[in-house]
């Protein structure tokens, strides 16, 4: 048996300013998580055999995650060009109190990473009604271990046991964009083209050994290298006063450079769990005062047979030769009583389809009626 219990406290500001070189948006953010875990193993006859220093993740740990950030909308040539430039510095910082490593012994760790990215957009209006925008930008990204990566001891895929690692180092990404969006009165879509460039991605290889039950015992490292690349697309028509037909897919394909065993060579392969080509589309009503809407939405998507040689193995997850696909319906009715208040009632998944996320490990369920009440203050 065991458990996790955690406690999270954040805090957030953002502000605007105008200035003679822009509107500057900029602000800064704290999070901390303060994590409890446990183990308890028992024999057939419920009685304790082992008490465990830590159960998934480390116990008795804190998590802290800063980050400060400015952005920069300066506006050019009369309004039809705007650049927006963009940074963030941020610190992560771990500490794990009690940590229990392959041979049962208990450690402690302490690690910090901190990093300072950046990112441009650029984009203009050609014409004079302003009905088309053209957009290209580039930004950096960063993304610290966190308590999962460093701490976890537990099973991971299938057939495989996960052990606590120290020493891993942050992963970054440079990810290009260019697209191209309209909206006249009745009509609006957008098309977008990005490549991300990932760069020591967190990744688990075998060891060779295995446990006393038969499983594979992996680590981390920071070994991987690939991209991933795609095309998002969207729009919308005003078919009359009140009904909206709406769509929008996703299609992306990326490769990573990684080992399968701690120091074999590097097999390329194409990215773990990648999402396969979803279209989403539906049929919104939305009377004219605006206080009840209808919609009827669904949700297509195709096999997911592009898998990594750890994804084949992780049956729990994956069926054999891919996930399928699948299309499932939604109809969703919702009031505004007020300008605060919405109540929504739903029938999700409307012909009960069994389905699953590629990657998820988990059946969808099947047709579900939903009641919701939400009021914002």
């Amino acid at each position: 048996m065991q458990s996790v219990d955690v406690h999270t406290l954040g805090v957030s500001l953002q502000l605007q300013s105008p200035s003679k070189v822009g509107r500057w948006v900029y602000g800064a953010e704290y999070y901390r998580d303060w994590v409890n875990s446990s183990r308890l193993d028992y024999n057939a006859n419920g009685e304790l055999t082992q008490a465990h220093y830590q159960g998934p993740v480390a116990d008795d740990a804190t998590y802290d995650l800063v980050g400060v950030f400015a952005e920069d909308h300066l506006p050019l040539v009369e309004d039809r060009l705007e650049l927006i430039l963009g940074g963030r510095f941020t610190y992560a910082g771990l500490e794990a109190g009690k940590v229990e490593d392959k041979s049962g012994a208990q450690l402690s760790m302490s690690d910090s990473w901190n990093n300072v990215v950046g990112s441009a957009r650029l984009s203009c209006q050609p014409g004079a009604d302003k009905h088309w925008t053209i957009f290209a930008g580039v930004s950096q990204g960063f993304r610290a271990p966190n308590l999962s990566d460093m701490t976890r001891f537990d099973f991971a895929r299938s057939n495989e046991q996960e052990i606590p690692v120290s020493g891993l180092e942050p992963e970054s990404f440079l990810s290009p964009e260019i697209g191209v969006k309209t909206e006249y009165k009745r009509f609006a879509a957008e098309a977008v083209y990005f490549y991300t460039f990932a760069d020591d991605m967190i990744t688990r290889v075998r060891t060779g050994e295995q446990t006393s039950s038969g499983k594979q015992i992996v680590d981390k490292i920071n070994s991987g290298e690939g991209y991933v690349h795609g095309v998002e697309l969207t729009g919308s028509v005003k078919l009359h006063r009140d009904w909206t037909l709406w769509a929008n897919s996703t299609w992306m394909r990326g490769e990573l450079d990684a080992p399968i065993i701690v120091g074999g060579p590097s097999v390329t392969e194409p990215m773990s769990r990648l999402m396969p080509t979803t279209v989403n589309a539906g049929l919104r009503w939305r009377h004219a005062k605006g206080k009840v809407w209808a919609e009827l939405a669904a949700t297509f998507a195709e096999k997911q047979d592009r898998l990594a040689s750890n994804d084949k193995d992780d049956t729990q997850r994956i069926p054999e030769g891919g996930t399928p696909g699948y299309g499932v319906c939604h109809f969703r009715l919702g009031w505004n009583p007020c300008p605060n208040a919405t109540l929504c009632a739903a029938i999700e998944n409307l012909t009960d389809e069994d389905y699953r996320i590629h990657g998820s490990g988990v059946n969808e369920p099947g047709r579900n009626f939903v009641l919701t009440a939400t009021v914002r203050f």
